[in-house]
């Protein structure tokens, strides 16, 4: 069977998504904890 190349794209674009809301949420809460990693 073939893979369905859409749903692949979608979960794909869900997974970039949740992970870049997840940066956007942490940056809001911790941005001292963000800068600080940023400068190791």
């Amino acid at each position: 069977m073939q893979t369905n190349h859409r749903t692949q794209d979608l979960a794909t674009l869900a997974g970039s998504a949740a992970v870049i809301a997840l940066l956007i949420i942490l940056a809001y809460h911790f941005p001292d904890a963000l800068i600080a990693l940023a400068h190791q």
